[in-house]
C-alpha cells in the first residue's frame, strides 16, 4: 500500500519541482494574493485533493462491498437503483442552473461521444460491483486507484504533457505496488 500512495503522490509531484513556493505566481499572467507566497510547511492544494479522491474513493468502495454483499444484491440491479436515483437529482440540478440551452446544445454536437459514454460507464461500474463480489474489497479499490496511472500516461504520451519518464516511473510504481498486494 506504501508503494500504490508513494506512487500516487509521485505522479502529483511531476512538473511541480520547478513552480517555485508561490501558489499562483507560477501561473503565466496570474499574482499572488495580496503578495503573500505560500508557506513552506504548508501541504500543496494539488496533493491534498489528490488524498481526498482517495479517501472518497475507498469510502464509497467500501458502502458499495457493503451494499452488494449484505444485502446479497446482484450488481446490475444495484447500479440500476443508484442510477434511478441520481438522474432524477441530477437532472433538477441542471434545470435549476438555467443554463440547460447550453446543455442541449453540447449535446447535439457531441451526442456519439455522450452513448458511448453513457454504456461504459455504467459498464465499467457493474464490472466493479462484481470484481467486489469476487475479490477482496481492498484489492479492488486499490485498482480503482489505476485511474491516476491511466490519466497520467494519457496526459504524457497524448497531450504530450512534461516528464514523460518521470510519469512513467511513479506509474510503474503504483502498478507494481497493486502486483504486490495481489501477492
Amino acid at each position: 500500500m506504501v508503494a500504490v500512495v508513494a506512487g500516487v503522490v509521485a505522479i502529483g509531484l511531476v512538473d511541480r519541482r520547478g513552480a517555485g513556493r508561490t501558489g499562483s505566481q507560477s501561473i503565466p499572467g496570474a499574482t499572488p494574493a495580496l503578495g503573500r507566497s505560500r508557506s513552506p510547511r504548508r501541504l500543496d492544494p494539488g496533493i491534498l485533493f489528490g488524498l481526498l479522491t482517495g479517501v472518497a474513493i475507498a469510502a464509497y468502495t467500501i458502502w458499495d462491498a457493503h451494499a452488494v454483499r449484505a444485502w446479497d444484491t446482484s450488481p446490475v440491479a444495484f447500479m440500476v437503483g443508484c442510477t434511478a436515483l441520481e438522474v432524477p437529482l441530477f437532472s433538477v440540478l441542471l434545470l435549476a442552473r438555467r443554463r440547460h440551452r447550453d446543455v442541449v446544445a453540447v449535446a447535439r454536437a457531441t451526442w456519439r461521444q455522450l452513448v458511448a459514454f453513457g454504456i461504459l460507464s455504467p459498464l465499467s461500474y457493474i464490472l466493479v460491483l462484481t470484481a467486489i463480489t469476487i475479490a477482496p474489497v481492498a484489492l479492488v479499490a486499490l485498482m480503482r486507484e489505476l485511474s491516476v496511472v491511466l490519466v497520467s500516461l494519457f496526459g504524457a504520451f497524448v497531450l504530450r504533457e512534461g516528464s514523460p519518464v518521470a510519469r512513467v516511473a511513479a506509474s510503474a510504481v503504483v502498478a507494481g505496488g497493486i502486483v504486490l498486494l495481489a501477492m
